[in-house]
């Protein structure tokens, strides 16, 4: 082997390289969220055969690559120690966070809306209770009203394989409806049934067994989301 070929393979960089997407996986957002920021810090430009590295992308640690007559770009990986990057993944995350939190309330909201008709389907008044008053709602999701019976109802639409509901949880329930009771006049004087409404298989066997055996009380309601 030449000397040049010695010193060749001597310094030459054998670091790993990262895509895009392992580079998002490693900050924990999306591709297209690195990508945006790449673009952000002008590490990164879009042009016709796809996305190639900047002057200032070089020196982060990006590198020009292509397949199939397109370009695309792989990063050394002191790209996780850049300060700048670091920076502006923060607010990029507390965006994602933003947005999850309120695809959860609306999640639930729509599932509020869900119960409420269907009890509308069977001739009741309903009231949007949790939807109206938001966290002030105590605990009472949707109140549906007819003639003879009021019925308080807290809706959960969670997944089948998160948290469940427990007694302890239909203990709390009862207890906020007393509470909501005791402060409305206008809810008072009706026959009073408490229902507690799942989209999902939620309930443990405490929860079934407390409502068995408390049926005066309380009940539960296995209602799909269609």
């Amino acid at each position: 082997m030449s000397i040049m070929k010695i010193i060749k393979e001597l310094t030459r960089d054998t670091s790993k390289r990262m895509k895009n997407e392992e580079v998002a996986k490693e900050f924990n957002i999306s591709k297209n969220g690195i990508i945006n920021i790449f673009m952000k810090l002008e590490f990164i430009e879009r042009r016709e055969k796809g996305l190639f590295a900047t002057r200032k992308g070089v020196l982060a640690g990006a590198t020009d690559n292509k397949y199939m007559g397109k370009n695309y770009i792989l990063w050394k990986e002191k790209i996780l120690e850049n300060e700048e990057l670091k920076n502006n993944i923060l607010p990029e995350k507390q965006i994602k966070q933003k947005t999850t939190y309120q695809e959860k309330v609306q999640k639930g909201r729509d599932y509020e809306v869900f119960v409420g008709k269907y009890f509308e389907q069977k001739e009741y008044i309903v009231k949007f209770n949790g939807i109206e008053n938001g966290v002030k709602d105590n605990s009472v999701d949707v109140i549906a009203i007819n003639k003879e019976e009021i019925i308080f109802i807290q809706c959960k639409n969670w997944k089948e394989e998160g948290r469940k509901i427990k007694h302890i949880d239909i203990k709390a329930f009862l207890g906020d409806i007393y509470v909501l009771i005791t402060e409305n006049k206008n809810y008072q004087g009706y026959k009073e049934k408490r229902l507690f409404v799942a989209s999902n298989e939620i309930f443990d066997n405490s929860a079934i067994k407390y409502c068995e055996e408390h049926k005066e009380l309380v009940d539960y309601l296995h209602l799909p989301m269609e």
